[in-house]
């Protein structure tokens, strides 16, 4: 009876053991091509990515509902992108020239993207994105913005105008030299690939040519507004000359009425002029 006992107890042991096993073997319910952040309601995130192939048991799994384990897919997003706009003030530098010439431009850039368990949880960790795989997928759309904007303004400022009229993949040196000046954001995110599926170009040498002329145009103006200013501050100046003479023949008037009908004289500014001057 106590044999048959102790090896019922065993047994229960042993299924008790199994189950605690598995309750708390953390990486057994993260699948192939997938990873988990893990965060518990004891400890908060756990300071690593569960990773598939990497056992990890967790005491914390035992306590029910105390932890949350989020899965995401370690696959390609991709992205797709319209980019449209015009060069900075070409609305004014177009006016000058004629006809008139279009400096709009607009792209279709198709980005994929790439990133490691170790950046899901930092960004997890920094709160980038909230520990979830859709707060995952828009933070990677908003970095697809940034990396087409700098790809559409990489391939405004560089290379023959007519060579980036049809369909066309960025090589791995041409992506780092576009998105060099916001580097820093893409740090643990994979560029797989930069597709350009369409792409209007504004000619930026009568660009530049419509600028230049345009800062002529500044120059001449300015020498014309200033030649105009010059000559009217004479005016002004003489205009108040003649103010000042106008308020010290008054004077002479209220001190002198015999000189009255000097005022309705027509030639007013020569006995003004010989009033003024006339010693006292």
């Amino acid at each position: 009876m106590k044999v048959k006992r102790f090896f019922a107890n065993l047994i229960l042991l042993i299924v008790f053991s199994v189950v605690v096993f598995f309750i708390g073997w953390i990486s057994f319910y993260v699948k192939p091509g997938k990873c988990g952040i893990m965060t518990t309601k004891t400890g908060g995130l756990y300071p690593e990515p569960v990773i598939y192939g990497e056992f990890l048991w967790r005491w914390e799994r035992l306590l029910p509902t105390n932890v949350n384990l989020s899965l995401y897919e370690l696959k390609e997003h991709d992205f797709v992108q319209n980019i449209s706009g015009s060069l900075p003030s070409a609305d004014i530098y177009k006016t000058l020239l004629d006809p008139r010439p279009d400096f709009s431009y607009n792209f279709t850039v198709k980005t994929v993207f790439s990133v490691s368990p170790e950046k899901i949880h930092a960004l997890v960790k920094s709160g980038a994105i909230e520990n979830s795989e859709d707060s995952l997928e828009e933070y990677l759309k908003s970095k697809s913005i940034v990396a087409s904007n700098q790809v559409a303004t990489y391939i405004i400022n560089t290379g023959s105008r007519d060579s980036f009229l049809n369909a066309f993949s960025l090589s791995a040196a041409q992506i780092a030299q576009a998105i060099s000046p916001r580097l820093g954001e893409f740090d643990g995110i994979s560029i797989d690939s930069v597709e350009v599926a369409g792409a209007k170009v504004p000619d930026i040498k009568l660009y530049e040519l419509a600028k230049e002329t345009y800062q002529t145009y500044l120059a001449n103006l300015n020498e014309v507004i200033r030649e105009k200013a010059e000559g009217q501050a004479a005016e002004i100046l003489q205009l108040e000359n003649s103010m000042k003479q106008l308020g010290q023949f008054a004077t002479l008037l209220e001190r002198y009425p015999q000189f009255n009908d000097f005022s309705k004289s027509d030639n007013l500014a020569g006995v003004m002029d010989k009033l003024i001057r006339r010693p006292q």
